[in-house]
């Protein structure tokens, strides 16, 4: 999946938020809202409030190398902005469902917002 985003053609903030998506398994619309005071670098972690979460309770995201990486990337474009990933026409939040199912349609891997491949990822890789 992310080598077929390296032909991808289209907005920044969309790229990097896909390139994200597999390493922080969070649902479309809680990736685009992603704001930047819900990132902690000194605790390595990303912390999504329970208001935002679709079971109402919060949730917290390692933050690994791959992860940081694209932190760092969107710092100089977004950081003065509340929302990491921002709209190429509005600098408003991403809009998360239309945009994203038509990258990954494009790129092929429209099972990855799709919400029964990320409840198998959690029950596998978080219940443990």
């Amino acid at each position: 999946m992310l080598r077929s985003l390296e032909s991808y053609q289209g907005d920044i903030s969309t790229l990097k938020a896909l390139t994200l998506q597999p390493y922080v398994f969070l649902r479309s619309k809680e990736l685009a809202g992603l704001c930047w005071d819900e990132i902690d670098l000194d605790q390595k972690a990303i912390e999504i409030s329970a208001e935002r979460m679709k079971k109402k309770r919060p949730h917290l995201v390692p933050i690994t190398p791959q992860v940081l990486e694209v932190i760092e990337y969107m710092q100089p474009i977004s950081g003065d902005c509340n929302y990491v990933f921002l709209s190429a026409r509005t600098k408003q939040r991403l809009r998360q469902s239309k945009t994203g199912l038509k990258c990954h349609s494009v790129t092929r891997y429209k099972t990855v917002l799709n919400a029964p491949y990320l409840a198998w990822v959690k029950t596998r890789f978080f219940s443990v």
